[in-house]
């Protein structure tokens, strides 16, 4: 016999773990590993957007393959 669901868990990015942290460092180090600061001031220009459209709110020249 299958168990019975009883609740299911939903948790949007910050809910549940603030990630925010972590993001903030592992995007740093890649920022800096193309050789751009990445400060209070860059993180606060980054804070809540995606990933995908870093390179273009802090107007880093990235090449195509690494974007």
């Amino acid at each position: 016999m299958k168990p019975e669901t009883k609740a299911i868990l939903w948790g949007l990015d910050g809910v549940l773990v603030d990630s925010e942290k972590f993001y903030d460092v592992s995007i740093g180090e890649m920022v800096r590993s193309l050789g751009y600061p990445y400060g209070e001031k860059e993180i606060a220009r980054v804070t809540g957007s995606s990933y995908k459209n870093i390179a273009e709110i802090l107007t880093l020249d990235v090449p195509k393959e690494k974007k």
